[in-house]
């Protein structure tokens, strides 16, 4: 992926690092991010946006990752929480969180850190403060975005209004991201 990776990523990656996810570890201790910068031809591969701020290429001005505490005391609700509350951002996303699902590799419930939290920020500009929650559809297997943290919407950042683009039929991708611990194993934590 280096060969993808130009000036202006790493400006926007160090960027999202310095006003988000350090600030993530100093509050809750070593952090996993289990996706950051993706090229071009990797997002295309797990079916990722065109538009994903994970690109860092083009008119888009953020960086994003996916991540999770390593502790176990904090639930991606609450990592979420937190950073609605604290920080800066420019979308947060909190992704497959369904702590009553059953495990396919345990058969176990996964519990309060089932799911990720996507999180981006962009460098130069505004900072939207878009507060969205991600379910797979258990029909069509395909992810579905909804206002808020939680079902009830009431996880909304503060001053935050639904943006109009959320009006339209609920947004749709394939993301290959899961919580399998093979996958976990390869995550890189800092």
């Amino acid at each position: 992926q280096e060969e993808h990776l130009d000036n202006n990523a790493v400006a926007r990656l160090t960027t999202l690092t310095i006003e988000v996810l350090q600030k993530i570890r100093d509050q809750f201790g070593p952090t996993k991010v289990n996706s950051c910068f993706r090229s071009r031809p990797l997002n295309d591969l797990v079916n990722g946006s065109p538009n994903s701020q994970h690109c860092c290429f083009g008119d888009h001005t953020g960086a994003a990752a996916d991540i999770e505490i390593v502790s176990e005391d904090v639930s991606n609700l609450e990592l979420a929480e937190w950073i609605r509350d604290n920080l800066e951002f420019d979308q947060l996303i909190l992704e497959n969180y369904q702590p009553n699902r059953v495990s396919k590799i345990t058969g176990k419930p996964e519990g309060p850190n089932s799911g990720w939290v996507h999180i981006s920020y962009n460098a130069v500009g505004e900072n939207r403060k878009e507060v969205l929650r991600m379910v797979k559809n258990p029909k069509t297997k395909k992810a579905e975005y909804f206002p808020g943290l939680t079902e009830q919407g009431q996880s909304q950042a503060p001053g935050f209004s639904a943006h109009p683009s959320l009006a339209r039929p609920t947004l749709q991708r394939k993301n290959s991201l899961s919580r399998h611990p093979q996958r976990r194993l390869s995550a890189k934590t800092f």
